[in-house]
């Protein structure tokens, strides 16, 4: 028997069917069904295309006339009995074509049935869906991800034929279909023609569904079972496997009066599950390097009164609590040379009134600051001068004096600015925050006093404190306020302190119920989400490396250095916590934090 063929694809890009080659072929005589050439087909064209393999799903006359599986060559194709020489014209087509073509007439929407399960080495969903075609057929898809690779389309009177066929004993069972990695290795190595591509080791799934006759199916004529089983490469258990009855009516698959609900799998579970305190008992006590910051709250500090023989009178011009306490300003230079740098102070007013009869004139000849030790020893400071504050839109500015010199007459006051500086051994804040401050080193509430010196020789003293504001530090409490985290009882935090830059570096984890995953969130603004996929994917890299940690996460920088590592339960395998390694430039902590309970929750939301 001699035929043309046609086999045809459908273009990306387009959805166009194309031609992917035109030929004509003698058919063996042993090739007597539909279901035969379509076989015989599939061998002739991989040979033929010179690739690994070729599926034939379809088989149509060039006017678009069906060929089903059972339909017998001799009685549809005139070229059977056509003994000068007459050429059937056969157009076959691929599962790409295959699925556009009939892709409008499938109900994909509502299913008959549905069966899904995560694979967690290529984290690509793999499917099986069974529902019903517009022209009465039963449809069977394999999906992998977004992709459908395979599509298989059974009439009513296949499905009868195969019925018959199992009840006679004649077959058990029907396989309709199987698609594996390897399948779908080679299916997109023919596609790419890619001799850099390479099969995943770890890969090893495979789809598969077939029909059986159970014994509620022989109660009635019109009743069959479709079985669908998955395996992923994850599976560490048996493969999951479902069964869904099939009825017809007349010449139509119809939905089985039996609900038969869609199923996702997601994962077997075949070891014991361990009680929280179980997981608590393998957390071990953190290892801690270094002080912490020492951030006290702000000092209340005292408004002095003037002192000196002086008639000059020096006071300032504050006097609710809080406007003292925040009075006296600082900032730090931005680099230290030869490890000193200067610490500024600023007092944004002193109101000075010389106290004596309008006739009188007296001058300020001398400004001197000084700042109070530890040891109570008072010490003087470097540039210091008088200046005025003022206002220069949302800002505050200063103007300052070269000269020292204020000319005042009795009566009149005015009021100055003053300010001074403090070298200091050691290294200036890195920010604008720990560079508003007076430096660690120096003692809290830090006293200044002001003195000056008339030109009669007399001096008048005030003392005003300083006082630094507590620092901003990041804390598990103001971190749940700033995330808006909900479950507080769900985030835990591990923290490290640079006690010389004042800066606290930091990992956290917590639930996040709108994006059902635990969250790993890092100090420099980084942040992960872990969602029931993420897990069983670490879970089985762990297992099959034998590995009892690994890393999740690294990141080095003159900051400090983050470490993370998750870390799984030999016992039952499951990960239960994460190793968290911090360190700065005066401290190092290392803690394993136990998650347990927070991916027992994301577990509960999938």
């Amino acid at each position: 028997m001699k035929l043309k063929i046609s086999y045809n694809t459908t273009d990306v890009q387009s959805g166009a069917l194309i031609p992917v080659t035109n030929f004509v072929t003698i058919i063996p005589k042993d090739v007597t069904t539909v279901e035969g050439l379509k076989k015989h087909l599939e061998q002739l064209l991989a040979q033929r295309l010179g690739v690994q393999r070729a599926l034939v799903p379809l088989l149509t006359t060039s006017d678009g006339f069906e060929l089903t599986n059972s339909d017998n060559l001799s009685e549809i194709l005139q070229s059977s009995i056509d003994t000068k020489g007459y050429e059937d014209h056969v157009v076959a087509y691929d599962m790409r074509a295959l699925f556009r073509r009939e892709r409008d007439r499938l109900d994909l929407d509502t299913p008959i049935h549905l069966l899904e399960k995560d694979d967690f080495v290529d984290s690509v969903k793999k499917s099986i869906k069974i529902g019903q075609h517009k022209h009465g057929k039963l449809y069977i898809q394999f999906i992998k991800g977004n992709l459908s690779p395979c599509l298989h389309l059974l009439s009513v009177e296949e499905l009868k034929k195969i019925r018959e066929d199992l009840k006679k004993g004649t077959i058990k069972e029907k396989i309709l279909g199987k698609w594996s990695h390897l399948d779908d290795f080679l299916y997109v190595l023919d596609m790419t023609k890619s001799a850099t591509k390479k099969l995943n080791p770890d890969l090893n799934w495979e789809l598969e569904t077939k029909l059986i006759l159970t014994d509620s199916d022989k109660e009635g004529e019109n009743r069959i079972t479709v079985q669908n089983t998955i395996k992923v490469s994850s599976d560490v258990a048996t493969p999951v496997s479902v069964q869904v009855p099939i009825e017809w009516e007349g010449v139509r698959v119809k939905k089985s009066e039996r609900e038969v609900k869609q199923v996702t799998v997601t994962v077997v579970n075949t070891v014991e599950e361990q009680p929280l305190e179980y997981f608590k008992a393998l957390i071990p006590a953190p290892i801690v390097v270094g002080d912490v910051i020492n951030n006290p709250p702000a000092p209340t500090l005292q408004k002095y009164q003037d002192s000196g023989d002086s008639d000059f009178h020096l006071l300032l011009p504050v006097e609710q609590q809080d406007q003292i306490n925040t009075y006296v300003t600082c900032n730090q230079d931005t680099f230290a040379r030869d490890g000193k740098f200067d610490n500024y102070f600023f007092i944004p007013g002193v109101t000075i009134t010389l106290q004596r009869d309008s006739t009188s004139i007296l001058s300020i000849v001398k400004l001197e600051l000084e700042y109070q030790d530890h040891n109570n020893q008072w010490n003087a400071m470097h540039t210091v001068n008088f200046g005025y504050r003022y206002q220069q839109g949302w800002n505050w500015r200063y103007q300052w004096f070269d000269e020292c010199n204020v000319n005042m007459k009795g009566g009149m006051s005015d009021t100055l600015a003053v300010r001074g500086a403090i070298q200091v051994t050691g290294k200036p804040g890195d920010d604008n925050e720990t560079r508003s401050r007076a430096h660690a080193s120096l003692p809290q509430p830090l006293k200044l006093r002001i003195r000056i010196t008339d030109n009669e020789g007399k001096q008048r003293e005030l003392i005003v404190e300083q006082g630094n504001k507590p620092l901003n530090l990041p804390t598990l409490e103001n971190r749940i306020e700033s995330w808006d985290v909900q479950d507080k009882e769900f985030m835990k935090m591990v923290t490290c302190d640079d006690t010389d830059k004042l800066q606290r570096i930091f990992t956290a984890f917590y639930l996040s119920k709108k994006d059902k995953a635990i969250v790993l969130r890092y100090s420099y603004g980084t942040y992960f989400t872990f969602d029931s996929k993420v897990i069983k994917t670490l879970e089985f890299k762990a297992a099959k490396k034998e590995e009892t940690e690994l890393e999740s996460h690294k990141r080095e920088s003159s900051d400090g250095k983050w470490h993370t590592y998750a870390r799984f339960d030999t016992k039952t395998g499951v990960l239960y916590a994460f190793r968290v390694t911090l360190e700065t430039s005066t401290g190092k902590r290392e803690e394993v934090v136990l998650v347990k309970d927070i991916l027992d929750e994301v577990a509960k939301l999938q």
